[in-house]
């Protein structure tokens, strides 16, 4: 049986989030430091899917961005950290499938891709093409690389192509780091960009 709200809800109220690593993925921390409009010129309007508690989106609202960031956990906004009331971002509670709204310059995932079953794959790719500026960009940090997909999950295992994949022809791979792995996790990651074409 697929995780459903209830479930990812009783997850956090548990304390069983071990994808949660109590601060922005260090992948995009540096790379936000590097540089925070990560490749635009300037932030702009940023839309984070599974957002979890919202470590990440509030690493890129402290560069500059204006981020909405969206989970379907049961009870997520009651366990966000304390940084989320100050930050700026748009917390909300709900579907990111089924979100509408204006358009975004950014779609950043961490966790989001490698949470849902693989035949929903390609509803990100629509949710990119709805969601998406014509110059919007798709920045993911890929994780769990490495995983046997006939392991399941989730996490279920991802690849950087799995994402080109589901983004499909409108989107172009523009840069993506080596893979590495964080200390502790069993799974490596890579920071990619894609762009709309």
């Amino acid at each position: 049986m697929e995780p459903g709200p209830g479930s990812w809800g009783i997850r956090y109220q548990a304390g069983f989030t071990p994808w949660d690593l109590g601060t922005a993925h260090p992948a995009l921390a540096d790379r936000l430091e590097r540089d925070p409009s990560l490749g635009r010129g300037e932030p702009g309007r940023a839309f984070v899917p599974g957002a979890g508690r919202g470590w990440d989106a509030i690493a890129l609202a402290a560069a500059g961005w204006q981020v909405t960031a969206i989970d379907f956990a049961a009870g997520i906004t009651e366990r966000l950290p304390e940084e989320m009331a100050t930050s700026g971002v748009d917390y909300l509670a709900g579907d990111a499938f089924a979100f509408t709204g204006e358009s975004f310059d950014l779609i950043y995932d961490y966790t989001f891709f490698c949470a849902i079953p693989p035949r929903l794959r390609p509803e990100v790719g629509v949710m990119a093409e709805r969601l998406l500026t014509p110059t919007g960009r798709f920045v993911a940090v890929v994780y769990p690389i490495g995983k046997d997909p006939a392991s399941g999950g989730p996490p279920y295992g991802v690849t950087v192509e799995d994402y080109s994949v589901a983004l499909g022809n409108g989107f172009e791979l523009v840069e993506s780091a080596d893979p590495s792995c964080l200390p502790g996790k069993g799974f490596e990651h890579a920071l990619s960009v894609w762009l709309r074409l």
